[in-house]
């Protein structure tokens, strides 16, 4: 919900192109390995319009309704 006020998008962008650089020994995968895209067929295989798309999804989610969780215990 506080992702556009608490991250700045070169920031961002410079850490999701290189998770490891940031923080040395992370679990989170490049998904631009040397500025190519795991993922060429999305958006064209362009870094910048893939990481801009997950910057947006995450601004969005702050308008989402938010979702109740189902009751436990099957009820």
């Amino acid at each position: 919900a506080w992702t556009g006020r608490r991250l700045q998008w070169p920031w961002f962008r410079r850490y999701l192109e290189d998770p490891v650089k940031f923080r040395p020994g992370t679990r989170m995968p490049s998904f631009w390995p040397e500025g190519r895209p795991v993922l060429p067929e999305v958006l064209d295989g362009d870094p910048t319009r893939q990481i801009g798309a997950i910057w947006h999804a995450l601004l969005e989610a702050r308008s989402a309704e938010p979702v109740e969780p189902p009751p436990s215990g099957g009820e």
